[in-house]
């Protein structure tokens, strides 16, 4: 009996005589001995789809109680009863109240089980009242009429390395059916492998299925297989689904290279740009540099590596802060401008094929901000202020959601989201320096925020992600894991290179997988702002062995000393360095050079 649900119900007693307790018989007596029997030798459940269904057995005691008398039940099942208890009526009349669990627990059909009526002298039912147990067969009915369906659920995909915005979204429907789908729970699974995100939005029994793949340079050349699916179930934790779930989407995804009409210019030759450069960000996929500028005036430069050529947007205020989508989105830029109350974040959607259907929108947000990160219709923005809790915007609808209780410090520092865009970190120079490292979900909705100490450390706010975003660069050459499980995360595992003779600190970087190009930088007049530098050489470093590879000085530019602000490795692994006159940083006064080949 230990192996099915016991309940015990009640210490009244119901027996003949009214008494329960003494009574002075041991139930030897087949005359006096209380004795248990039941006219409901089986019933029928009609059980309903959700809800909990109810029906009674009816009871009835003769003869005298030899002691207190306990009242149990057990079903044979056990699974079909939810709980059950005992009414009595007269002296020697009663009834089980039992409920039964809803129908979409115990299954389509007609399924069978026994109750076992329990009446006993001890707590543990070791001496049985006469008659007990009374023995009864349930029927219990179901009709589970909701039903998921799809069609057409094999997907079968050809893109090229930098192909277009909106060619990694594909829209799937589904259909469920019958009288309780508002009352069901819906949830997407998908290969994070080579998907983002798989989201599904319902009216009236048609579910729109919107799954987007990653980006063709981020799953790289080659086939990418896996599956999605879509699941209609019961509860919440979907062990009860309903008829035809889960719907899978088989994916075949085949990415071909990017094909590229290099007319670059030639290695170790510079180009002078019209403008100066206040930041830049390199769109992977598109193989482009986008640069914000004030001089000549407010604008976005985007410049394409391999066809040598600048296309410009203007801006209405002065650029502050430059993102793009590197995870998502193809080709969106998100520029914040203005200043404090009066601030504007610019989306350009920019199409390298034809420049005239690129997307330009404006959003405002609602208080001063000084950073941000955009994935997809979704703006991370850090408000103005250290300590101040961050809050996502939707690009499509303005609203603004705020995080209450996390809060990064941002003094010094961009905030950086990874290659998954799962995570986003910042790095605090202020005491107590740490990295702090936030899980990003869906929508760059959050899951925990954490803190890994690192006093010995930072000295200054440079900081930037390795290749696949598997390790942290810090300015002073220290590398950092990115890494799960979480508590590797933030993990000092040394320094950049093994070279005694690099010994400054870093103001650029890139990497290329291979290989990590940095600019080292020997003379420092600000120890937190290196805009001032006169002089610097960029290292190219050997990322398994640590070794120094070749160092690069790069020759007066415009009879001015420069140095190389920001390096990138192009899709066919040139790399271009971004150089300004270390004197005048803020006049159109910067080259681009291509370093390497």
């Amino acid at each position: 009996m230990s192996r099915f649900a016991f309940f015990i119900l009640s210490l009244a007693t119901l027996s003949a005589c009214g008494g329960g307790g003494g009574g002075g018989s041991d139930g030897s007596s087949s005359d006096k001995s209380l004795k248990f029997s039941s006219p409901d030798e089986s019933i029928v459940v009609q059980g309903h789809t959700t809800d909990m269904v109810y029906s009674t057995v009816r009871v009835s005691a003769s003869g005298e109680a030899d002691g207190l008398v306990y009242f149990g039940i057990v079903d044979e099942s056990e699974s079909m009863l939810n709980s059950a208890f005992i009414n009595v009526t007269s002296d020697t009349e009663g009834f089980y109240e039992l409920q039964f669990k809803p129908g979409y627990m115990i299954g389509d059909g007609e399924s069978q089980t026994s109750l076992n009526l329990m009446f006993c002298y001890d707590e543990n039912c070791e001496k049985h009242v006469k008659g007990s147990p009374l023995k009864v067969n349930v029927s219990y009915l179901v009709d589970l009429k909701e039903r998921l369906s799809a069609s057409d659920n094999d997907l079968i995909l050809s893109s090229e390395i930098g192909n277009s915005e909106g060619e990694n979204i594909i829209q799937k429907k589904a259909n469920v059916s019958g009288p309780y789908i508002e009352q069901l729970f819906y949830k997407t699974i998908h290969e994070k492998s080579i998907a983002t995100s798989f989201v599904e939005t319902r009216e009236n029994g048609v579910i729109d299925l919107d799954l987007q793949l990653k980006l063709p340079h981020i799953l790289g050349e080659g086939r990418h297989q896996g599956e999605m699916s879509l699941h209609a179930c019961y509860d919440e934790d979907c062990e009860y689904p309903v008829h035809g779930s889960p719907v899978i989407y088989s994916v075949d995804y085949a990415v071909k290279p990017a094909t590229i009409n290099d007319t670059s210019i030639a290695v170790n030759s510079s180009k002078r740009l019209p403008f100066n450069v206040l930041d830049t960000a390199y769109l992977q996929g598109l193989d482009v540099i986008a640069m914000t500028s004030s001089f000549p005036d407010n604008a976005v430069y985007i410049y394409d590596i391999q066809a040598d050529r600048t296309d410009k947007f203007p801006l209405s205020g002065t650029p502050k802060v430059l993102t793009v989508d590197n995870s998502s989105k193809l080709g969106r830029i998100a520029i914040l401008q203005g200043s404090y109350y009066e601030q504007q974040i610019d989306i350009i959607d920019f199409n390298k094929r034809d420049k005239s259907n690129s997307q330009v929108q404006s959003v405002f947000p609602s208080v001063a901000v000084q950073n941000l990160i955009v994935k997809n219709d979704t703006l991370l923005l850090v408000p103005d202020g250290n300590s101040e809790p961050l809050f996502r915007m939707s690009i499509n609808t303005f609203e603004e959601q705020v995080y209450e209780g996390l809060g990064h410090d941002f003094s010094q520092n961009k905030i950086v989201m990874n290659y998954d865009a799962d995570m986003a970190y910042t790095l605090s120079t202020s005491s107590p320096k740490r990295i702090v490292y936030t899980k990003l979900k869906e929508n760059l909705d959050f899951d925990g925020e954490h803190h890994v100490y690192h006093d010995d450390y930072y000295k200054y706010g440079y900081f930037w992600l390795g290749k696949n975003h598997q390790f942290v660069y810090g300015g002073y050459g220290d590398i950092f894991s990115l890494k799960e499980p979480d508590e590797k995360i933030g993990t000092w595992i040394g320094g950049i290179t093994n070279d005694e003779s690099v010994t400054g600190k870093f103001i650029a970087f890139s990497d290329n997988g291979d290989q990590i190009a940095v600019t080292e930088s020997n003379i420092v007049s600000n120890w937190q702002d290196f805009d001032f530098l006169s002089e610097s050489e960029i290292k190219i470093i050997n990322k398994e062995d640590k070794r120094l590879l070749n160092s690069i000085s790069l020759s007066k530019l415009d009879n001015k000393f420069h140095h190389a602000k920001w390096l990138y490795y192009s899709s066919n692994n040139q790399l271009f360095a971004i150089s300004q006159d270390a004197s005048e940083p803020s006049l159109a006064n910067t080259f681009i050079t291509k370093v390497l080949k």
